[in-house]
This record gives C-alpha cells, structure tokens and sequence, in this order.
C-alpha cells in the first residue's frame, strides 16, 4: 500500500493498486486517501470530511457487493488538477441513496447522504458516479489555499507589454497583431462562452436543487435556511445598489419613453415563462433558462426516487457541462490577458481609466454589505460585532489571498461551529447550499458592470432599465455555476437581457477580474454570519415549541386539577 502512496506523491499518474473490500482493505484505502489529501495541502476538517465519505461508501459498497468483490485504486489528473479514484464493479451502489439504517455508522452516513450532493458539486466531498457497469469514486486534491506567480502568468505580461511597446512605436505591426490575433481570439472565446453559458445555468440550478434532497429530508432547516438565504441576498444587494447608483447618471423618461418602459416591464414578467423549452438557449433569455431549471428541479426534488434514472442522466449532463467549463477554465487565464490587451490596445488611455470608476465604487458597495450584514446579526444573535468579526476573519482571509470561497469551505465550517456555537449539522448543510446559492456580492458587481457597460454604451439609464437589471443580475449571481468562468460566461447573458452591445464585455471582464478577490471574501464573511444567523433562528423556533408546549401543559393540569376539584366538591354536596 505504501508503494502506490509514495507514487501518487510523486506524481506518477495511471498507477493502479488492487484491493479487496474487507475491514483491512477499506482500512488501507482510507489512509491512502489520507495521505495523499494531507499531502496537497488539505486541511484537517476537509481530510476528515473525505475520508469518512470514503469509508461509509467502501462499507457500502462491501455489505451490498461482497467482501471478495474486487476494488482498484488508481492515480490521475484532469485538466491540471489530480486525483484518486476508486472502482469497483457490480450492480449500481450510490451512496447518497443507500438505506442508511442499515449501515454501521448510521449517523455518520446520515451526515454524508445529507451533505454530499452539495459538497460534491464544490469539489470538497467525492464524486459518485456509475460507469460501464463499474461504480466509480474520484476524491480530488484540495483548491491550493496559496496563489503564487508562475511563469504562466508573468509570460502573458510580458507579451501583452511587448505588443502594446509594438503598437506604439510600430503602429503598422501593433495594428496587424490587433486585427488578425487579439480580436478574432477574443471573438472566438466569447462564442464559446455564449454557447455554453444556457446549459451551464441551467444544470447548475437543477442539481443545486436535487442536491438539497428530497422533500422530506430537506425539512425544517433547509426550509429555514433557504428562505433566509434568498431573501438576506436580494435585500443586501438591493440596499447596496442604492448606494452604486449615486456615481452613474440617471436618466427620466423622454416622450413616450415611460409607456414604452413599462410596457418592456410587464414584457419581461410576461415572458418569465418560454414558449418552448428551446427558444430561451437561442435567444440567450436568462429569466426563462432559469424559469425551466426551477421547474425540473423542483419536479425532480418532489419525486425523489421515483425518478432516479432521470435524475442520473440529469446529473450525468450537468457533468458535461461542467467538464466543458474546466476546460475553458483552464484556458480563462490566457483569455483574460488577451482581453485585457484588446482594451489596451483599442482604447485610449482616458477611457481605459475609467474602469477605475466601477472597481472603486465596487469596493465600497462590498463593504456597505459586509458592515450592514453584521450589524443586523449582531442585534438578532445578540453578539457584539466584535466578537462576530473575530471569529470569522481567518475564513474570509483565506478567501481574499486564493479568490476562492472553496478554499475556505473549512475554515468556514470550524469558525461557525467551534467559535460561533452554530449547530454542527445546521453548518454542514447551511455552507455548501450557501456556496451555491447564496451570491448576493456576485449579483452586485453583474449589477454594477451593467450600469458600467450602459454608460459607456450611451444606453439610457432609467427607471425601468434599473429595475430590470437588479433582477437579471441578482437571478444571474444566484443561479451562477460554482465553477472556473462562470462570471464571464454569463455576461453574455447579461448584456442580451438588457440590451448593451456585446463589444463592451472586454471592459466587464477587466472590472470583474480586479474585483474577484475583494468579492470572494466578501460573499464568504457574509456566508458565514448568514449561517450563525440561521442556527439562532432555528434555535429561537425550538425554543418556542418548548415554551408552547410547556404552556400546553401548565393549561392541561389546571384543567385536569379543576375537574377533580370539582368533582371533590361535588362529592361532598351528595354526602
């Protein structure tokens, strides 16, 4: 067994170890699992996290298989990032739909079947799926907690000074690599975006939903948290977009502008729902795509198991999406410097200042968010802002240095339950719905980069044009993909819905690049007091059920008292 650690760790892909799946084995494969998480970097919560999904699963997968049935570990990387998988041939076993009263660890599996949806759809638990007759469990390494500068990005610099040094002292040669390289590239990259940004969407809102489970164990608590969730990130990003509107020039209605604005309005309401379940990935209509996930996800969330086939092919389709967004995610770095470089070199330098504008006013709105996010939980949790900044710091830290809130997820989870007192099954289903859904900082800055955008478009900045893009940009940061260029790909989107022309995402896409760190630690700040938020209304909510139903007692025994009083006085009358 150690032999095929040592490999792992040093990076040898393709290398296979066979086991079997008896105690010992599962044992083997546990610390395998361990060391290689331990290696890249992983923290404590997260190794533990794994490796109990791990074993609960290996147990699974030997009570209902068989002890003898054989189980190949094996080493790999996809699109630059590693990975071990597990396989094991027989009969489909998913552990997220397994009896769990007939597991061992019963509560454990609980836990696991609760979470892992979710979880997995961040890439912080193991990934199940059924293939050629094999079940299949990959864990991936952990999203490095440090960036640090590498020749691939120092190089795309380098370059793009080196062109921008050819456009001014060559302007034929500049020109030339305009035309002919920067701008068809740029061209070519937004297209694939765009075509993939509908689907993208609309999986991400479907499994998000069928990964909360079932509607009888979504419960009380998810029905809690849920409703928080949505509300707290629509009200946070509309008082903070009071604040934005301030710096962008807001204009009235001309003759006729105001009919035909409230006419666009009830349009747009009208046309929540498609005429076709394809129309809406044509025409790149957001509230639609987002409409038709809701529906299914809802219909396949009410269903449960009676709908298992379809909800792995749903699944297995969202993959493909996502497999897709990896790839563009890995060449994302490279797009950016070429975008960067399309402004530089077709902009002048005033215009290329004026990006300064919505990063600044960005920067601002976030704090706005942060500081009324914790003041109105500190008078609902009766903890003073101190304490509650305290203790949520070092999550958001980590968030700020990577740009990454799943870098974080652990960091997360220890802050609410060890510092904050938050219930640790209330954290454990609260923060992965929340990396999911809860967005109100990237809805602000899609908010910010439309008004951005229309100013430099000359479109009119209205009433009606105001009220749209809150919605668009709020349903769009809430409905975004967890996953690498998942901004970007809905820019597109963005733009169509309100109509600023699509040459302008060059400039959303410098705004949102120097915005993502700050906007990272941001939505992870505001996560993490959501949840101690939720735990203290949950809390409160039993705390009332106890109070009633002591009430309810107190009332049943002067009942009780009174008819034997009564009956005691009765009694003595006939004496």
């Amino acid at each position: 067994m150690s032999s095929i650690v040592d490999r792992i760790l040093k990076n040898r892909e393709g290398d296979t170890k066979f086991f079997k799946l008896d105690s010992e084995s599962i044992d083997q494969i546990s610390d395998c699992i361990e060391a290689f998480l331990s290696n890249a970097g992983a923290e404590r919560r997260e190794i533990a996290s794994n490796r109990l999904a791990v074993e609960c699963c290996l147990e699974i997968w030997s009570a209902q298989l068989g002890k003898e049935n054989e189980c190949i570990l094996k080493s790999g990387s996809e699109f630059k990032r590693k990975y071990l998988e597990l396989q094991t041939p027989g009969a489909m076993r998913d552990p997220s739909n397994v009896d769990i009263k007939t597991s061992d660890n019963s509560q454990e599996m609980q836990l696991l079947v609760d979470n892992t949806g979710l979880l997995a759809s961040i890439g912080y638990m193991p990934e199940y799926r059924y293939t050629n007759g094999n079940n299949i469990l990959r864990i991936w390494d952990p999203v490095p907690k440090k960036k640090t500068i590498s020749a691939k990005t120092v190089i795309p610099i380098v370059v793009g000074i080196l062109i921008v040094l050819a456009k001014v002292l060559i302007p034929p040669v500049g020109q030339a690599i305009y035309d002919y390289a920067i701008s068809p590239v740029c061209s070519v990259f937004m297209r694939m975006l765009s075509a993939v940004c509908g689907p993208l969407v609309l999986f991400s809102i479907i499994t998000s939903i069928c990964g909360m489970g079932d509607m009888a164990s979504f419960g009380k608590t998810g029905t809690v948290v849920f409703r928080r969730f949505m509300i707290s990130s629509f009200v946070l990003m509309a008082i903070a977009s009071i604040f934005v509107l301030f710096f962008f020039p807001i204009t009235g209605f001309q003759n006729g502008e105001l009919g035909s604005g409230i006419q666009g309005l009830i349009q747009m309401i009208v046309e929540i729902v498609p005429p076709d379940i394809v129309s809406p990935f044509v025409t790149g209509n957001a509230i639609q795509i987002v409409f038709i996930g809701l529906i299914i996800g809802v219909a396949l969330m009410i269903l449960g198991n009676v709908v298992e086939d379809l909800s792995r092919i749903v699944k297995q389709l969202q993959r493909t999406v996502f497999q897709v967004m990896s790839f563009l995610g890995v060449i994302m770095p490279y797009f950016m410097e070429v975008a960067l470089l399309k402004i530089i070199m077709s902009c002048s330098l005033s215009q290329i200042a004026t990006i300064i504008k919505p990063v600044l006013i960005a920067f601002a709105a976030f704090m706005i968010m942060i500081v009324l996010e914790t003041v109105i939980v500190s008078r609902k949790t009766k903890t003073s802002v101190g304490k509650l900044l305290k203790n949520t710091y070092s999550a958001s830290l980590i968030a700020l240095t990577t740009s990454s809130s799943t870098a974080a997820i652990g960091e997360m989870t220890d802050n609410c339950v060890d510092k904050l007192g938050v219930d640790e099954n209330v954290a454990n289903f609260a923060i992965p719905l929340g990396q999911v859904i809860f967005k109100p900082a990237p809805s602000l800055v899609f908010f910010i980069i439309a008004l951005f955008s229309a100013e430099l478009a000359g479109v009119a900045i209205n009433p009606v044009f105001i009220l749209m893009n809150l919605i668009v940009s709020w349903i769009l940061g809430t409905s975004m993909a967890p996953v690498a260029g998942a901004m970007t790909s809905c820019l597109s989107i963005l733009y169509l819905q309100l109509g600023i022309p699509q040459e302008y995402i060059a400039f959303a896409i410098g705004v949102s690049m120097l915005v993502d760190n700050v906007g990272t630690m941001t939505g992870v700040q505001l996560l993490q007091e959501e949840v101690f938020a939720s735990n203290t209304t949950l809390e409160n909510m039993k705390k009332g059920k106890h109070e009633g139903l002591s009430k309810m007692g107190a009332m049943a025994a002067t009942v009780i008292f009174h008819k034997k009083e009564t009956k005691h006085m009765s009694d003595g009358q006939v004496t």
